[in-house]
């Protein structure tokens, strides 16, 4: 426990048993943490070590402040009875409850499997030690099944770290870019420095230096899903380069709602041609992702910044672009609702017969595909030159840091997940 508090301080509540509650000071702000202890029954959590932990969130609800567990057990202690199963309910219960209220980190250190695999996964973000394990039942394939790589390849954990010290400062790392709870606004950090443009790497050339910090790193790698810094104030970038598949969609989308969750800004730059067209996609239900993407932005209400870098063809930018604050685009991108090779060949057959299809190509590009038409139809907001879009930004980060959105009544939102 020592190893995620300031300075190894911090309080316990009640006696450090198999499960020690505590809280402490994380970057010099209040935090809670729970660790099982793996010395005491192997781990496993009893009802009145659940009853611990439970308390625990009851006092993150009464202060607003985040909860980091530490996980390294065989599940619920084995008794003979379902009195561990309900206070494992409990939790979980009240992990819901707090959810999208203050940030919730899992550091799981050893093994993590049953119930406690439910609860480490409900957090909104999930460390792990390149060691540890985690399933929900017992496998049997010991190169892949409960592996920290194979965790991150289906996207259940967030990030591995090659020790338990490196899991606990990756899990400090990133609950510094998250506010205390969904209420607290974070002050700016200051920047004293201005990055070098990098055409190659724009998520780099609008961050404040050495401010990046990536999640997911390894799934959906076609989007780039990375905290960063603008001016000294917290930002989520989210840099798509390639086609929006399944896997990319629920990528985008979560981090979307944690973002929007936390009302922190969310800045997209987009070069994508759209959804998959292809058979394998549509049978394997692809297009629920997809609908999850959309919703995903249009519930979102933090403020939304899209920037078209290259290509947004069809219901790829509506989805990604569709309630954005503002939308902006490089002068050479590309928007359009088809392929601009597909509207050569259904929407110029005729000039087909006696012009090369390059040069049609071209043509539309230039012309009802441009930068240029999109702005004199007031699909985008602002042309921006790329070495320019950091201070854009900037400024409009600025204009919209007091937007405020009221939602209509409801329970929430009904996403076809």
């Amino acid at each position: 426990m020592k190893e995620l508090f300031d300075n190894g301080l911090y309080t316990a509540i009640g006696k450090e048993d198999e499960v020690t509650v505590a809280f402490g000071h994380i970057n010099s702000r209040p935090a809670y943490g729970f660790k099982q202890n793996i010395e005491f029954n192997k781990g496993a959590l009893s009802k009145q070590g659940a009853e611990k932990i439970a308390k625990l969130y009851d006092l993150a609800v009464k202060t607003g402040y985040p909860v980091i567990g530490i996980f390294n057990s065989n599940g619920a202690y084995v008794s003979g009875d379902a009195s561990t199963l309900k206070a494992y309910a409990d939790i979980l219960r009240k992990v819901s409850k707090i959810s999208g209220v203050v940030p919730q980190i899992s550091v799981i250190t050893g093994l993590c499997a049953g119930s406690a695999a439910l609860l480490a996964c409900s957090a909104d973000f999930v460390v792990m030690s390149e060691k540890a394990e985690f399933y929900l039942t017992p496998v049997f394939d010991n190169t892949k099944g409960g592996k920290a790589q194979t965790a991150l390849k289906n996207g259940s954990i967030s990030a591995i770290a090659e020790s338990d010290a490196e899991a606990f400062n990756l899990a400090r790392k990133i609950l510094d870019r998250l506010p205390l709870n969904n209420l607290d606004k974070q002050l700016p950090s200051p920047c004293e420095t201005i990055p070098d443009f990098d055409e190659k790497d724009l998520t780099k050339s609008i961050s404040d230096p050495t401010s990046q910090l990536e999640i997911n790193p390894v799934y959906g790698t076609v989007a780039k899903t990375s905290f960063a810094r603008i001016d000294g104030e917290n930002v989520g970038v989210i840099s798509i380069n390639g086609e929006l598949c399944s896997q990319v969609c629920r990528k985008i989308s979560r981090f979307v709602r944690l973002l929007d969750a936390f009302n922190i800004p969310i800045i997209t730059l987009i070069d994508t041609d759209g959804f998959p067209r292809d058979v394998e996609a549509e049978i394997s239900g692809s297009i629920k992702d997809m609908a999850v993407l959309a919703n995903s932005y249009s519930e979102a209400t933090t403020a939304k910044i899209a920037v078209v870098t290259g290509k947004a063809i069809g219901a790829g930018f509506t989805a990604l672009t569709n309630t954005s604050d503002f939308t902006l685009a490089f002068p050479s991108a590309i928007i359009s609702p088809l392929q601009p090779e597909t509207y050569v060949e259904f929407l110029k057959r005729e000039e087909l017969k006696t012009e090369n299809k390059n040069d049609l190509i071209l043509e539309y590009i230039s012309t009802l595909a441009s930068a240029d038409s999109a702005l004199k139809q007031g699909v985008v907001d602002i042309i921006v030159e790329p070495s320019e879009l950091r201070v854009k930004l900037s400024q409009i980060l600025s204009f919209t840091e007091g937007k405020r959105e009221h939602k209509l009544p409801k329970k929430h939102n009904n996403l076809p997940l």
